[in-house]
This record gives C-alpha cells, structure tokens and sequence, in this order.
C-alpha cells in the first residue's frame, strides 16, 4: 500500500531546476541531446518530462550523459531548485564551506530533512550517490509512506535491518523503484537516467492527490472525532473517552496535515483551496485541539478523584528524614494537628515509626509537599537500621479514606555530606540559607567580601536539626549594597557528615529598605468563629488583634503563611465588629501602621443538611448513618414514619433515639443504632428524622429535618465475645525455623483464625495457619513460614487481627507483638571442584556443619549419569563455608571426568547451616 504522507508539506515540483551544478543547456526534449540514442528506451519518457519543465538540462556539450553518476552535492542543488528550498542557515559538516557552490543546497536539504551527513561529521558531496541515498531522498522530499514485501529481490537480505530498508520499502511501494535485474541494487551508484525516472514517478504519485477533497475528508473524519468528546467524563467510560481522544488526535494531526499540503499545493498552483477557506480549516483544527487538551483535563481530574489514597513508598532521605509518597494529595487537617505542619495529629494516630533495632526515632513533626503528596516527617534522633511505619487515620483533599498502611523499611546509616543548596532574599535585610538536609548546630561567620570585618553581628548560629539558617542583617553598622561572605566550616549533619565541600561559601547582600510598609489587605470570615487576616507582605512577627473589646489572646492567632493568620474567638461572631490590627512588621523590621476595619460578620444561620442516609453494618450490627455538610453535635433524634411487610403497613414513633459519632475523627457523621427504633426484620421502613439536639458545631442551629427509606436486616451480634490478646511464640523445638503459635484466650472461629491473611511479620511470608484442638479452654494456631523467606536473625513485628472468637461477630483488636525469630534460609552447594584424584571440594552459600563428619552418609558420586562404587565423606570441624569430599574405594580417572561427574545427596544427608536449616541441594556437576 503506498500513500502521500500528510505529516509533511508537499513541495512544488515545476520550478526550474538544475541535475547538475555546472551551467545548463535547456532542451525541449530528450531528442535533441546528442547523445539521446543512448538514453535507455525504459528512462525516455521521464528525460523527456522533465527536459521539458526544465527540471533537468543537458551538459555544455549538448549531451545528456544517461549512464554517467550524480554526486550528492548535485542532488541536493536539484532538490533545493525543484522543492523551493530555502537555503538560509547554516551547518557544520567538516568538508562544506561556504565558498563552494553546493553550500546553500546542502543547507536547505538538511533543514528539511531530506538528506543527513554520512557520520563522523561529513556529507561526502563528491561522492557518487547510490541507488538507496535516492531512494531516502525522494521519500522524504515527497512525504511518501507505505510499505513492500522486499523479499522477491534477490538480494532483500543485503539491506534487512538496515537504515535503507524502511526507505527502499516505502519506495518500491509507491512504485517509485521496481528493481535492476531483480534486485534492489542498494549500494550501486545511480545513474542520471535512473534518477530521472524514479524522480518522475514520484511526481506522478504526488499529482494524484487532490488537495481539496483530501482537506475535507480530513475535516469530515475530524467533525466524527470531536463529537465524541462531546460527552461528560465519567470514570465508568473513562476507557471509552481516552479512546475517543487519542482518535480526535490522530484526525488532528492529519487535518492539519492535510491543509499544510493544500495551501502549499496552491502556492504551486495545483488543485487546493482560498485562503478564506485555508482560515476557516484552521480554526476547526485549533478548536478541536482545545477540545482534546480540556478532554484531558476532565480525565486527568476523574481519575486523580477515583484513585484510592495510598502509601506508594516510604524512604529515608538523610538520617533524620524520611519521605512517605502518596498517590494523591492529603488533606492537612487529618494529618496535622493544627491543620496545617509540625505536629502530627494524636487523635488517631496519623503515623508511628517503631524501631526493631533500639534506635527509637524520638518525637517528630512533618511537613506536606506543595502538592499535597509527600510527607516529610524529620525526626529528634538518627534513623539506623529497621523500622516498622503505620500510617493511617487519613483522607485525601476530595475525601478518599486511607486504607491502614504498614511497612517495614529498613534504613542505612547515613554517608551522604550535607551541601548548601541555595540562598533566598526573604527581606532587604535577610537571606535565607538553605542546607540539603537538617544539620548539627553550627556558627558560621561572616566577613565582607574584600575581606575586612564586619563590626557588628559577624556570627550566625544555626539551630540543632535545621535545615536552614536566616542570616540577619538588620544591625545598623553593617553596610548596605556591600557584598558578605558567609562561611561555613566545620558543619556536619544530624550523622556527623561533613559538609562538603568545606569550608563552604556563600555571598548574601544587606539590601536598602524599600520603604514599603505591611499593611492587611483582607479580612476573611472561615467560620462562625474564626477569620483570616492576610497581610500585603510576610510579617516577620505575630500580629495583634482585638475584636470590638475583645484582645484576643496570641495562642489563639495561628500563623497558615507567612502573610496570612487564622484568628479564632471564643464566642460566634456576627453582625459589625470593629477589627483593629496592630503590631505589624515585615521581615526587614519595617512597621506598618495600626489598621482598623468594620467587619460585616454573617452569624451561621444555616441548618446543617444531611448529604446522605444510609443503613450501614458494623461488627454485625445494622445502623442509620447520616452524613451532614458541616459538622454537627452528637444528641438525639425523633424518628416518625410507618414500617411495611406482609402487605401490613405498621405505624412507627420513637423519640430520644441516641446518635453517636461514626468514628471521633469526622464529626460529619452520626449513627444510629437501628434496634432502638426499627426492629422488625424483613421489614420496609420509610420514616422522618428529626432533632432538637444535634445541632451545628458552630451554633446552636438544629440539623434540618430528613427522611430515609431501608429494609431491616438482622443483627449478627447475639454473641459479641471479642477476643483478647493472644500469646505468640517462636517455635523452639523444631531445626526448620518456620513456626510460630498463637494461643489465643478462647475457642476461635475456625475460618478467620486459619486465614493467612489475619497474620502479618514483617520480613516474612506465612505459608499456612493451622488450629489445634480446644486445650483449657484455649486454642493454638501454628503459623508455618515460606522456606527461605526469614532472611535475618532477630526481632520482628508480628500482626494478629481480625479474628473472631467462636460463634461471636465481633473480630478481636489487632495485636502487635515483637518475636525473635531465626532465619530460615537453607544453605546451597555454590560449586563443587576437583582437588587431584582423589578429593573433591565443595562450596556452600553459608557456613555450615556436619553431624556425621566423616562417614560415607552424606553425599552419592555419580559418574556418566550412573551411581558409582566409589563412595565419599565427608568431615569438618566447625562451621565453615567449604567442605572436602574424600574418594575411597578408587580414584577418578581421565575417563571418569570425560563421561561427567555428579554429586548428589544421600537419604541420610545430615549436613545444615548454624541455625539448623537443613541443605537444599539436589545435585551439582563436578568441575
């Protein structure tokens, strides 16, 4: 199949050209060349054409030379005439100048892409060009694509995988080439009447093409495709709208194309379109590209809403810093406790780091990425070694909860040195020094840079664990507009790294004040009793505020940024108040005047509303839970309406009904326990809700009236026996190292105490659990580990959750417990050589021993695939990584080596490692 390619601008091919560089002689035909008897009758028509249209021309003498070459230089000059190349520019091979003649053409047949050098920096213009160079650059003059079997030339195989394969293809497609003597000829060096004619078919290929109409078909084709963006994005058809897109982009691309080559047909005045209609082509392409870009906006943004908040990775960035990655932006005020950074919350424990090694992180505070999805937690201590990490109790930015996460990450000590990354001009009179990790306290020193004294404030103490240092240069004494080196040497970070290189410098600069002073610029309410005020400048210190006669205290002024603070009172705030701002200074010390401002308050007016009513079911037991748009208190409800089954509609009022809080992190949602008021099972309920109680967090506004409508189910949780903390052991008595019980305080449910699932230790992969018999009223599972999987000796977190006790709905509380456990990894045999002719030695992965050391128990020679009589044994004395095999019995001889030598186990193999673990070994060869 061959095809104009619309990627690229079909260039007008009726400019006069020149096949040679040297003056040209025009001749109206191939006939009056002198030597036109010689013009094969195959290549006649295409010298006459051309001739004709005064692409090609005739030597001084009046020849044509049909069988003579053509340079690379000459093809380029023909190109450039012929196409309207451009030759402005220029390029670098090495044997171009710009003296020569050829110059210009082979700039503008490489800036359109139509020829490239031959390597190492040359474009070889002297050299005769082949048949493949050709074949290059007339596909890429003419856009021409498409595809060939090239396997009926007999000699494909010469170019298969080569750069002139795609080419000679695309080329015997388009029937621009159709063989010399039954082969492609690739390497050969093409003659004039060669060129001429694939240089015609090219052109016969190209004056096919109908311009217009392949315009509006390609607008036709693009109208279908932007229809079907035409549509709201939905994750249920996400799949559906990205294949209509990558669709509307592909009808783009060869829309444009299309119109690309339809006005450059008509500047050569082939079949094309007005400029009116070239515009009008234009602007549907341009909107359908906006139409793609705001499609995938909408995916983007679906997508990032459907994804689950997740814990991608957890890593350690210096010795005091870890990075937790999430796959989409947290919301703050589930992580911080005041909301924004530092501290993390304690309601529900956000995140905990515990050592497995007694190298306790201490306290910690975090920080979230701009993006909302990485956290940064930097701890009091070093981090070396194992840590188990739980983060949970979160939620996503749209809402999303974050299923519990755990994971052990394990930590190197810290080798990295510190560097300083950068300085920042916060204020005319300070510069920010930032540190690629947190550091050691330090003092650095500062001089001016010519290298005298500073005669105040030469020092600059930085903080244990800070990652960066504000250099103050307020002090009246110290010179403005005059540069200072700041010198920091000797300083490590929190694992004694030294910074590098050291001693480093930085240049910072005291700036004149810029005689603007800080001022609010807005005041705005965020709640029934709080307001942000934002500042025009960040303020290098608390502000004051008094609201009417209210001073409100600082600790109830809370910094969000460094140019705006929330501000809460203690009563709901409502109607005109006086706000008076006062103390207001910007980093460079500048004061602001005192501003006072009437506020217009709104009181909180609006009855919270629920969002959503739903039955849920929690540890068996059916609840109403009711989601509002604010927060709201906990109370009681009045619940009225009529219960329907069996065709019998039953009048239903119940007052005082209890509602408590879903979880104590999200004051949004209550619940309701449906036996207080719905207890008729199989039945349909629809009912009003209503309360006097349970009003907005904010004020004293009773939640709006509500209704909903469930089928009562059954309560599962007649027995609510709820396990407690079960005792877990390693296993001693076995030498596999791949057991641990759990005796647990009752009878268990069988189904969810043998579920591996219900079992986590860290470092380790549980195979099975297996439940014992009832034993004192007490029953034991055996958790039996993946062999090879315990890869350490030591302690590790082991995990029991969701176990029920028997008969009970209730599952247990997850337990965590700490357990030392062996590694189970068994020893192999890494190579086995021949020592002489009468030994063998043999080389473990790890230390091992032997109980029968000595004694012929352990290994089996075979030779040639055949057991031999010759028996070997073993002996070492303590545990080490290579054991000799000696050879009784007879020798290995010159025959035995030539037919293969094989050791194998013995059924009384008793050979392990130094915590037991038997041999994994089946054979090995002898080399």
């Amino acid at each position: 199949m061959s095809k104009i390619n619309k990627s690229r601008k079909f260039f007008a091919t009726t400019a006069t050209a020149a096949l040679v560089a040297s003056a040209i002689v025009p001749v109206a035909s191939a006939a009056n060349y002198t030597d036109a008897d010689k013009i094969a009758p195959w290549a006649t028509e295409a010298v006459d054409f051309l001739s004709e249209k005064e692409v090609i021309g005739g030597n001084p003498d009046g020849s044509f030379n049909p069988r003579g070459n053509i340079t690379r230089g000459e093809a380029a000059k023909m190109f450039t005439a012929a196409l309207e190349l451009s030759e402005e520019g220029t390029e670098d091979f090495k044997d171009v100048f710009a003296k020569d003649w050829y110059y210009g053409p082979i700039v503008a047949v490489s800036n359109a892409g139509i020829v490239n050098g031959i390597g190492a920096g040359l474009f070889a213009p002297k050299a005769n060009l082949t048949r493949a160079e050709a074949a290059k650059m007339i596909v890429e003059a003419y856009g021409l694509t498409g595809e060939a079997d090239l396997s009926t030339f007999k000699d494909a195989k010469t170019v298969a995988g080569k750069w002139s394969e795609e080419y000679l293809s695309t080329a015997v497609a388009n029937g621009v080439i159709n063989g010399k003597d039954g082969k492609l000829a690739a390497n050969d060096s093409i003659t004039r009447q060669e060129f001429a004619v694939m240089f015609k078919r090219a052109i016969d290929v190209a004056e096919e093409v109908d311009y217009a109409a392949e315009l509006a078909n390609a607008l036709t084709d693009l109208a279908k495709a932007t229809k079907a963006l035409e549509v709201e994005v939905k994750i249920e058809t996400i799949a559906e709208t990205k294949a209509a897109v990558a669709t509307a982009k592909t009808a783009i691309t060869k829309a444009q194309a299309a119109l690309d080559a339809a006005v450059k047909a008509g500047e050569a005045k082939a079949k094309a379109i007005t400029a009116d209609e070239a515009a009008k082509a234009q602007a549907t392409i341009n909107a359908a590209t906006e139409l793609v870009v705001a499609t995938e906006a909408k995916i983007a943004k679906v997508e990032e809403a459907a994804k689950e908040l997740t814990v991608e990775s957890i890593a350690a960035t210096s010795a005091t810093q870890v990075a937790i990655k999430f796959s989409k932006a947290v919301n703050k005020e589930t992580l911080f406790a005041n909301g924004i950074k530092g501290a993390l919350a304690t309601t529900h424990d956000t995140v905990s780091i515990k050592s497995l090694d007694d190298k306790a992180p201490g306290t910690f505070t975090g920080e979230l990425s701009e993006d909302g999805k990485t956290l940064v937690l930097t701890t009091q201590h070093e981090l070396e070694k194992r840590y188990d990490f739980t983060v949970k109790g979160l939620k996503s930015t749209d809402g999303k909860k974050l299923k519990e996460h755990k994971q052990m990450v394990t930590i190197e000590a810290d080798t990295t040195a510190p560097t300083i990354v950068g300085t920042e001009q916060i204020a005319t009179n300070k510069v920010k020094v930032k540190f690629s990790e947190p550091v050691k306290a330090h003092t650095a020193k500062l001089k001016y840079a010519d290298g005298t004294n500073l005669t105040t404030g030469d020092t600059v103490n930085i903080a244990e664990g800070a990652t960066y240092v504000i250099v103050d240069l307020a002090a009246a004494g110290i010179k403005v507009n005059t540069p200072i080196t700041a010198t920091f040497n000797g300083l490590k970070d929190k694992a004694g790294n030294l910074l590098s290189p050291n001693p480093s410098t930085v240049t910072i600069t005291k700036l004149p004040l810029d005689g603007i002073l800080p001022t609010v610029s807005e005041i705005t309410q965020t709640g029934a009793k709080t307001f942000t005020i934002k500042f025009s400048k960040d303020l290098g210190a608390q502000p004051k505020v008094t609201v009417g006669t209210t001073v409100i205290a600082a600790t109830s002024i809370e910094e969000i940024a460094e140019n705006e603070y929330k501000v809460t009172t203690t009563t709901a705030l409502k109607g005109i108040q006086k706000v008076v701002v006062s103390n207001i200074f910007d980093l460079s010390g500048q004061e602001g005047e005192n501003v006072t401002k009437n506020v217009t308050f709104n009181e909180d007016i609006t009855a919270p509303k629920a969002t959503s009513v739903e039955k849920v079911t929690v540890d068996g037991v059916e609840y109403l839970e009711l989601t509002f748009d604010k927060e709201v208190t906990e109370g009681t409800v009045n619940v009225t309406g009529t219960s329907h089954k069996n065709f019998i509609s039953t009048s239903v009022t119940k007052n005082n009904v209890a509602v408590k809080y879903a979880t104590k992190s999200n004051k949004k949602v209550v619940r309701a326990a449906l036996k207080d008021f719905a207890t008729e099972e199989g039945s349909v309920y629809t009912l009003d809700i209503e309360s006097n109680t349970v009003t907005s967090l904010l004020s004293d506004i009773k939640v709006a009236k509500t209704s909903a409508t469930f089928t009562r189910g059954k309560d599962l949780a007649s027995n609510v026996t709820k396990l407690g903390a079960p005792s877990v052991v390693a296993t001693t008595t076995k030498t596999t190292n791949d057991t641990v019980t759990v005796t647990f305080t009752g009878e268990v449910d069988g189904e969810s105490a043998t579920n591996i699932a219900n079992y986590i230790v860290d470092g380790s992969e549980v195979q099975s659990a297996t439940l014992a018999a009832v034993v004192n009223g007490k029953q034991t599972v055996t958790l039996k580990f993946k062999q090879d999987s315990l890869t350490f000796d030591g302690a590790r977190n082991i995990t029991v959750q969701n176990v029920k006790a028997l008969g009970s709905s209730v599952t247990m509380d997850k337990f965590i417990t700490t357990v030392n456990l062996n590694e189970n990894v068994r020893p192999t045999v890494a190579k086995a050589e021949l020592d002489g002719n009468d030994k063998i030695n043999l080389t473990f992965s790890e230390k091992v021993t032997n109980v029968d050391a000595g004694e012929e128990k352990d290994f089996v020679l075979f030779i040639g695939g055949k057991e031999s009589n010759l028996k070997v044994s073993a002996a070492v004395a303590t545990a080490q990584t290579t054991l000799v095999l000696t050879i009784s019995g007879g020798t290995i001889s010159g025959a035995d080596l030539t037919a293969g030598i094989t050791i194998k186990p013995a059924s009384t193999i008793n050979i392990k490692d130094v915590n037991s673990n038997e041999l994994n070994f089946t054979s090995i060869d002898v080399k």
